[in-house]
């Protein structure tokens, strides 16, 4: 049995049960479906109707993981995650990258909303052009399986707000990150466009390697106008946040901010490394660096080490002389 459901754009379909249903649903524009139950959508896939419009996707009673795949949503279409319960799709999640000044679009609304993709896809039919994917809305997306945004030369991938996770292998166009997103993982970064490599630049918003913690890793040189935020949790392991470069990295003037959990006690902490010799310029600004900690700028790595005060022996006092 396979379930259709069009209410021209104003409907919301809830499925609240665990249902047995094998045909799959397709899902029309402007419609919302609330999924209540891990086995809502049965054992089809979900798929979205048509050329262009939104589709809405949300979770109650709780935060869900869904199995089935989802696939069809064209160039044209966004999908929109609304609420605060979180989504994991552990099935083939599928966008369409390619069409003249249009990108593949996933909105998650709400702020207090994660949505994880384990198998995250894009079809680009061989055709390269238009603006790639964007990611939108103040809410955290993960991606956690290896993709590329475009075909023969990857296309532009854009966070503009929110959070974003990569803790794949990605290879996209152009990265670009918004005022006020941020964009961050575990995985490795490399761009091309037309075979050739080219530089990931970050010149508004902030990256900050890890999830929270550990290292965000990219195959090509960094150019970082904006923020490196670094995040630093002694309870973890790794216990902070590390950019890794390829290529050479420049921070000519770029702003260096910490998200400390707890207390920061280590003796150090490696924020960026890179080859010997390719840092170009200093931060040109530093926020809440930890207190007794001093920036360092060396042959191959960029840390944070504690000062460090000489004793004074026991029945010594000092005076100036």
């Amino acid at each position: 049995v396979a379930l259709s459901y069009n209410d021209v754009g104003n409907g919301q379909l809830t499925l609240s049960g665990s249902n047995t249903f094998t045909g799959g649903l397709t899902l029309s524009a402007g419609d919302t479906l609330v999924l209540g139950h891990d086995n809502a959508l049965g054992t089809g896939a979900l798929t979205v109707g048509g050329f262009g419009g939104t589709y809405n996707l949300a979770a109650t009673n709780g935060d869900r993981t869904i199995t089935n795949d989802f696939a069809g949503q064209n160039w044209r279409q966004t999908t929109v995650f609304k609420g605060s319960d979180d989504l994991a799709f552990s099935g083939y999640f599928s966008v369409r990258t390619y069409g003249a000044g249009e990108s593949a679009k996933i909105d998650v609304q709400d702020a207090d909303c994660m949505v994880t993709f384990s198998d995250f896809n894009t079809v680009a039919n061989g055709v390269d052009t238009g603006d790639g994917f964007k990611k939108l809305g103040d809410g955290i997306m993960f991606i956690d399986s290896s993709f590329t945004v475009g075909s023969g030369s990857a296309l532009p991938f854009t966070v503009e707000a929110g959070t974003l996770f990569i803790n794949t292998t990605a290879q996209v166009g152009d990265v670009v990150v918004s005022s006020g997103a941020t964009l961050g993982g575990t995985g490795t970064l490399s761009v091309a466009r037309g075979g050739a490599t080219e530089i990931v630049r970050v010149l508004t918003g902030s990256i900050a390697p890890g999830d929270p913690v550990g290292t965000l890793n990219i195959a090509e040189a960094c150019d970082i106008d904006a923020t490196l935020l670094i995040n630093i949790d002694d309870t973890q392991s790794p216990k902070n946040g590390t950019l890794a470069t390829s290529g050479a990295l420049d921070i000519t003037g770029a702003t260096l901010d910490f998200n400390v959990t707890g207390t920061a006690t280590a003796a150090s902490y490696t924020l960026a490394t890179y080859p010997s010799g390719q840092l170009t310029g200093t931060f040109g600004t530093v926020d809440n660096l930890p207190a007794g900690y001093t920036v360092n700028y060396g042959t191959t790595a960029i840390t944070i080490t504690a000062e460090t005060t000489a004793p004074t022996p026991d029945g010594m006092t000092w005076s100036s002389v």
